[in-house]
């Protein structure tokens, strides 16, 4: 069984700049002739910076992404990005 999830973190304020993380945790879960064995991880994919005049985001590997692919790719980030 495995299972993953894209959470949002809860934002940080870091010199008037919120940062968001946008999380993806997996939980796997093996059965062995000795027991059960559980393995979990848990990785950034996205970063948020929103300050009073930009909202950025970015990809894990640094490139930059727009708000609507971003949106797009994760739709419960809206109400959120809305917010602040």
């Amino acid at each position: 069984m495995e299972k993953k999830e894209l959470k949002i973190e809860a934002p940080l304020k870091v010199e008037g700049i919120d940062v968001i993380v946008l999380a993806e945790t997996s939980l796997s879960c093996k059965n062995s002739d000795s027991g059960i064995l559980f393995i979990g991880s848990k990785k950034p994919v996205y970063i948020i910076l929103i300050s009073r005049s930009k909202k950025m985001v970015f990809g894990i590997n640094g490139e930059q992404v727009s708000i609507d692919q971003l949106i797009a790719d994760f739709p419960s980030i809206e109400p959120v990005l809305k917010r602040l």
